[in-house]
């Protein structure tokens, strides 16, 4: 009996076999799924390199007004003694400008970089057998045309009878060149930027006049600087300018002003600004 059911159990393990095997001989693996996104292949984009330009930077003629002997107006403390010059603010405003100008990629030049007259040594540069104001400022002319400048600007500062309350910008252009339209547009960049240099200073100046340089002179002479040829000045400028007078020295909250490195700062971004909207305007 025992040998009958070992065998019988016996048997049973191999059919048990049998069908097992013959269950998965035909079966496939599955492969694995898994749920992890494909990561995108990045096709690569075209650019376009930026156009290079071979063109020549404007070349921008500063000219500090005044200097050595020459001082210019002037604020006179209570003892009557001079504590603020033109010629020594004309140029610091010149230095602070030069130095945005070159930043934003232009080339300039100064008439003066240091306090000095422009005619050094003293020559009698317009040939009227003297040597006088009027060859430092063919001087200065003639090293604007000489660096061959596209646009000049002379920087001054304002000056009126001490007391009086006169304040504010003038700004003044020739009208009698053949780039007249230039030099009004200039002259007109130039007041409008020093007018909102000041105001974003909380100082509301007085936006005076842009005005045709005849009317400074009761005689009816053109500034010196930018003038046609006539017999004191056998050479004239070759660019378009302007002469701004900024503020007022003989006005003790101006002269205030004007000893502030934020003044400085100010007014030379607002001559900046013009210049560059200037050539925005006229690209040759």
């Amino acid at each position: 009996m025992l040998r009958f059911f070992r065998l019988s159990y016996l048997f049973l393990i191999l059919l048990a076999l049998s069908l097992l095997l013959a269950a998965c001989g035909d079966s496939t693996a599955t492969p694995m799924q898994t749920t992890a996104a494909a990561t995108p292949t990045l096709q690569p984009v075209a650019t376009t390199a930026p156009t290079l330009t071979t063109a020549e930077p404007f070349t921008v003629a500063l000219d500090p007004g005044h200097g050595g002997n020459d001082w210019g107006a002037g604020h006179f403390d209570s003892n009557d003694q001079p504590d603020l010059l033109e010629k020594d603010l004309t140029l610091q405003l010149s230095m602070a400008t030069a130095t945005l100008l070159r930043q934003s990629g232009f080339k300039v030049v100064l008439t003066r970089s240091g306090d000095t007259l422009a005619n050094n040594p003293p020559q009698d540069l317009n040939g009227d057998d003297e040597i006088n104001e009027l060859d430092d400022l063919q001087a200065r002319l003639n090293l604007a045309n000489n660096s061959k400048a596209d646009l000049l600007l002379s920087l001054h500062i304002n000056s009126s009878t001490p007391g009086d309350g006169a304040g504010g910008f003038e700004t003044w252009y020739c009208a009698d060149r053949s780039f007249e339209d230039r030099n009004k547009l200039f002259a007109q960049l130039i007041q409008q930027e020093s007018v909102a240099s000041m105001s974003s200073l909380g100082y509301e100046a007085q936006d005076r006049r842009v005005a045709d340089d005849l009317e400074i002179d009761w005689n009816g002479n053109h500034l010196f600087m930018f003038g046609p040829p006539t017999p004191t000045r056998k050479i004239a400028t070759a660019m378009p300018g302007a002469l701004t007078e900024a503020l007022f020295i003989t006005n003790d909250t101006e002269a205030n002003l004007l000893r502030d490195n934020k003044t400085i700062k100010a007014l030379a971004e607002g001559y900046t600004r013009a210049i560059q909207q200037y050539f925005a305007r006229y690209k040759v």
